[in-house]
């Protein structure tokens, strides 16, 4: 008997189906067939992403410059090689590191910097402090 009862659920069409896991047929079905587990699936729609924050921290050692180029702004700096982080708010610095400002373009003179970069909900975000 159970196996027709399935084969009934089985063979159904859209709107049946919509009408199958409405909440009303849902506590209706839980009275005829009380052994009969209901597990809810979502079909259609993203899957909700846990909000995740991940930190990464840099060391500069001779300076380095913050350029605004459209709405983000990147920040380069050369340690071996040349280094480009690009964030989307402006960097916060902190008072101890001393800059100088020409237009668009920020300079860094403090020689021992360390640089936070963090993302989170989707925004990149830069702090620079002294080490």
């Amino acid at each position: 008997m159970r196996k027709n009862v399935l084969d009934k659920y089985v063979q159904i069409s859209i709107p049946a189906f919509k009408y199958l896991f409405s909440p009303i047929a849902l506590s209706s079905r839980r009275l005829l067939f009380p052994s009969l587990k209901v597990i809810k699936v979502k079909f259609w729609g993203k899957k909700k992403k846990e909000e995740e924050r991940a930190e990464e921290s840099y060391e500069i050692f001779g300076g380095a410059t913050i350029t605004k180029v459209g709405s983000r702004y990147e920040i380069k700096w050369k340690s071996p090689m040349v280094t480009t982080v690009t964030v989307s708010s402006p960097p916060e610095i902190d008072k101890d590191v001393l800059t100088s400002r020409e237009g668009d373009v920020t300079r860094i003179k403090t020689h021992d910097c360390r640089l936070k970069i963090v993302k989170e909900e989707g925004k990149t975000r830069a702090l620079i402090s002294k080490i």
